[in-house]
Formats: C-alpha cells, sequence, structure tokens
C-alpha cells in the first residue's frame, strides 16, 4: 500500500523542489503541530516511540491534497507514520494537527491488534479508518474530514449494495479503487462508508467507551451499526 499510494514518478523537478524548501523552513513548526497532536492523543492511547516521516506530496494530486487542507498520512507498520504535507495550503497546520491523532490511533491499534494472522479484508479496510477517524473526531471535535462525507445518502447506499458482496475480498487493487476512487467508484467512496458504520454504531451505542470500541472487530461494528441490515 505504501508503494502503491507514496512511491511515484516525479515529472516535475522543479515544482517539487520549491515544496522541499518550503516544508525545511516550516520544519520546526511542523514538529510542533505534531508534538501537541501526539500528546492530546496519548490522553487515551499508548503512543511511544513512533517515528514521523515528512515528505513532498505528489504534484499530480495537489487538488485533492488542498481538499485536505495540504496533508495526507499514512501509518507505515506499527511505528512509523508517513505525511505528505504542502505548507502553501492554508490551514496546513490545524490539518496536520488533526491528522495526526487520526494516524496515531492507527499506528497505536496496529501496534496492539495487528498480527501475522490478521486477515484484512474490504470491509475491515474501511472499518479501520472509520477508527481513526472517529479517533480524531473525539481528540479533535470541530476537524474537518471532507473524505468521511464524500458522499450523500443515495449515494452511499448506492455504492453499499455494489460493495456489500465483496466485503470479504483481500484484492488489494479492489480496496485501493474503493477508498481511493475510481472510475468505478467515486473519491473517497470506502473512507465515508467506513466512517458511516463506525459513527451509526457508536451513535447507537452512545454510552460505549473509547476502551470498549476500540478492540471490537469490523463485523461487529456493522452489527452494531445495523448496516448488516442494509
Amino acid at each position: 500500500m505504501f508503494r502503491f499510494g507514496y512511491s511515484y514518478f516525479v515529472p516535475d523537478t522543479v515544482g517539487i523542489q520549491s515544496i522541499i524548501n518550503n516544508i525545511n523552513k516550516n520544519k520546526q513548526e511542523i514538529d510542533e503541530v505534531i508534538h501537541k497532536a501526539v500528546t492530546k492523543s496519548q490522553a487515551y492511547i499508548n503512543t511511544d516511540s513512533v517515528i514521523f516521516y515528512i515528505q513532498p506530496p505528489n504534484i499530480a494530486s495537489s487538488d485533492i491534497l488542498t481538499k485536505m487542507g495540504g496533508v495526507s498520512g499514512m501509518t507505515v507498520g506499527k511505528k512509523r507514520i508517513l505525511f505528505s504535507v504542502d505548507p502553501a495550503v492554508a490551514n496546513w497546520k490545524e490539518s496536520l494537527e488533526h491528522a495526526t491523532a487520526g494516524e496515531c490511533y492507527s499506528s497505536y491499534w496496529t501496534n496492539k491488534y495487528y498480527d501475522s494472522t490478521f486477515k484484512w479484508t474490504m470491509l475491515r479496510y474501511m472499518v479501520w479508518k472509520g477508527k481513526a477517524d472517529a479517533f480524531q473526531k473525539m481528540v479533535y471535535p470541530t476537524a474537518n474530514m471532507p473524505w468521511t462525507v464524500a458522499l450523500d445518502e443515495p449515494k452511499k447506499a448506492e455504492m453499499w449494495a455494489k460493495i456489500k458482496p465483496k466485503l470479504n475480498t483481500r484484492n488489494f487493487f479492489f480496496m485501493s479503487e474503493v477508498m481511493f476512487g475510481s472510475n468505478n467508484y467515486p473519491l473517497w467512496t470506502g473512507f465515508t462508508l467506513g466512517y458511516s458504520i463506525v459513527n451509526d454504531a457508536l451513535t447507537k451505542n452512545p454510552n460505549m467507551k473509547f476502551e470498549e470500541w476500540d478492540k471490537l472487530d469490523a463485523e461487529k461494528f456493522m452489527e452494531l451499526s445495523s448496516w448488516d441490515k442494509k
């Protein structure tokens, strides 16, 4: 997944050098923002010894990155988080702070629950990211997460009907299509559906504490949210 999404050919070496220079110029602020978010996240989870990597974003995807506030992130294994950051985008600091909380959860979850016997499926991938976004919203209630509201209700129903028969697939390319968009699926379909499943489950069970829902598997979230009946 890392190689598929974050390793890319650079057609504009002049443009990317400009972004690298901007990242270097803002390095201290990037460090401070990440540290602040990690500290806030540690009120709920143990995020010790996580290494953060910052890289310039893919210029070809600049429109999508702008919609995300100039920041996109990925948890790369149990103790590593990679961010693409464009400090030229307005509000990038706020976006980075909020995104750090979400990726801290993904790293924490991976460290705590993932092992060689765990099998990624379409449903587990969507719910995993939905849980990270729910955690981000718990730490930062005002966080703007456009990838969680990328579909209106009719479109969510249409995409769910299309994806539901394939929830147990482990085909990486299909999962990437659903999560990140393609000719067959709108941008951020999987993120929106995953967050909807998690959020609906938590809304229907308002007394459930973080320590309880953190350990629930995807199938249980689907049951609690009633998405298994849709």
